[in-house]
């Protein structure tokens, strides 16, 4: 067994707070270059924009930065919550209830309805995009006078790698 196998960071989706400068920008440019999906958040708009573009333009791959300035948040929850908070308010992330989890918004920066399928095997997650059954929800919703705010639907099975290996 490999040492990447077990600890490779390759198609994962990262959030690194502070991600403009310092030990944060380093952290991104390690994911970077480990082949992660990389989101960097600073309270500076144009140095967060600046920086995943050098992180880019330095190591490939895909950094998307998210200007947000959470310090005049007062006495919130603590610093994590808010973050995630803010991050599911602009959908970057979703909330998976089943598993109490949260996991990066695939298709980011369009309206849609969150659809996840669960494999309840290896609790892996997969979104998909059905955007037929959002426009029935919120018409039907409409039709008895109710204004749907979130949708999201949760969906448990098998994935193929589980299902193989069940069957084996």
């Amino acid at each position: 067994m490999k040492i990447d196998d077990l600890f490779s960071v390759s198609g994962k989706i990262v959030l690194v707070t502070g991600g403009s400068r310092g030990i944060g920008e380093m952290i991104a440019a390690g994911f970077l270059a480990n082949g992660a999906k990389v989101y960097i958040s600073s309270r500076k708009a144009d140095a967060c924009d600046a920086t995943a573009k050098r992180l880019v333009d330095t190591y490939g791959g895909e950094c998307i930065p998210i200007p947000a300035d959470l310090s005049g948040l007062g006495s919130q929850p603590p610093v994590a919550y808010r973050a995630l908070d803010f991050l599911v308010r602009n959908g970057f992330v979703h909330r998976i209830e089943r598993l109490s989890a949260f996991v990066a918004c695939t298709h980011g920066g369009s309206e849609h309805v969150a659809v996840f399928l669960i494999c309840r095997g290896c609790r892996g997650v997969a979104e998909a995009v059905l955007p037929q059954l959002g426009a029935g929800l919120a018409a039907s919703a409409a039709g008895q006078g109710f204004s749907v705010e979130r949708m999201v639907i949760e969906g448990e099975g098998l994935c193929a790698r589980c299902r193989e290996a069940e069957a084996a």
